[in-house]
Order: structure tokens, then sequence, then C-alpha cells
């Protein structure tokens, strides 16, 4: 007999001798692994629902928007998630002031009553000033928009509003325009000429 059949011998004997001891540890082996699989689908179960949670949710952001057609600002909310926004409140700090005498608030129904609902990838926006009533401010407002969602969540998000990042901007789109002019003209005035050029460059072609 082998040596390596006579340690196979001797394992069998040893497992026939002791199947009890063995059965019982295998049993709690596959306990162990029972629990280990059932709490890991669990906390694979709440992440997907927690994933999900974030991803079917409203969120509503609050922005200015600097319409340079009509040389005007707006105070813009929009709702980016995929629920409603129910019970949506704003509270501005400081608040709004008035651009033609800062001693006075501003009344901005939308900041002031909230909506009762904003659907998703709905945006509603109120004019806050206009270019020539902003002078040199640089205040800073801090807006926060609490609501909720239809199945109760509660939200509540801070954005911070800068007039002068705005005042920057409130005269590209003239630029833009005086300079798309400009360029024309000149490219009129070559055009030209480059024309006169090549009528007097043929005139002396036909003279020769």
């Amino acid at each position: 007999m082998s040596h390596l059949t006579r340690i196979l011998s001797c394992m069998i004997d040893w497992l026939n001798d002791n199947q009890g001891a063995v059965m019982a540890a295998l049993t709690a082996v596959y306990a162990i692994a029972t629990i280990v699989i059932v709490r890991s689908s669990r906390s694979s179960v709440e992440e997907q629902r927690k994933l999900r949670a974030e991803q079917f949710r409203p969120f509503v952001i609050a922005d200015l928007e600097n319409d340079g057609e009509r040389h005007v600002i707006f105070f813009r909310v929009e709702n980016l998630g995929t629920m409603t926004a129910r019970d949506v409140q704003f509270t501005v700090t400081p608040p709004f002031i008035n651009p033609k005498n800062p001693t006075l608030g501003l009344d901005i129904p939308l900041v002031q009553k909230g909506l009762s609902a904003l659907p998703p990838s709905r945006a509603l926006r109120s004019m806050i000033a206009v270019y020539g009533d902003l002078g040199e401010t640089d205040v800073q407002y801090t807006v926060e928009v609490n609501y909720r969602s239809g199945d109760g969540r509660e939200f509540s998000d801070e954005f911070v509003l800068d007039f002068a990042a705005h005042m920057g901007l409130k005269l590209s789109p003239s630029k833009g325009t005086h300079s798309i002019a400009e360029t024309l003209d000149e490219l009129a005035r070559d055009v030209r000429t480059l024309t006169t050029q090549l009528r007097s460059l043929l005139t002396r072609e036909i003279g020769d």
C-alpha cells in the first residue's frame, strides 16, 4: 500500500468515526454563509432603495437669468428632478432690495407666496431688476429653497445669487451685435478693395 493510499484510508476512517462532528461543523458553516448572504442581500436592497430615492425626487434650483434683449434680470426657479415638488418656499438672505431705493424691500410674489407645486422640467421666473436700475451693486443673496415630494420626503437646498456676475454680462448682447456689424463692414470693404484691384488688373491686361 502506497503512502498516499494510507493517508486517504486514515482520512476515511476518521470521517467515519467523527460523522457527528463533521456534520455539525458543515451545518455551522452553512448557517454562517446563509447569514452573510442574507445580510449582503439586505444591504444591496437598501442601497438600491437609496439610489432609487435619489433618482426619483424633485430638485428645485433658484438662479438669476439675464435677458439681454429686454435688458432685465429675472429671478428664476426650475424643477430639474423627476417628481413634482410641493409646498415650495423661498427664504432670501438678506431680503431682496429695491434697486431704485435700497431702503425698500422688493416684493416678488414668486418669492413671497412660494409655489404649491412645481412639476418636473417646469421653470418659472419673475422680473427682479432692470439694467439701468442696478448701478454698481455687488450684493449677494442666499436663497434657501424648501420643498417636499409627493411621498412626504422633505428637501432643503441653498443657492447664492450674485448680481455682480450678471453686471458684466448686461452689455454683451449689444456688444455682440455691434461687433458683428463691424465685421460685416470690414468684409464689405475688403470685397470692394479686391474688386477694384481686379478691375485695375484686368484694365491693364486689356491695354497691353
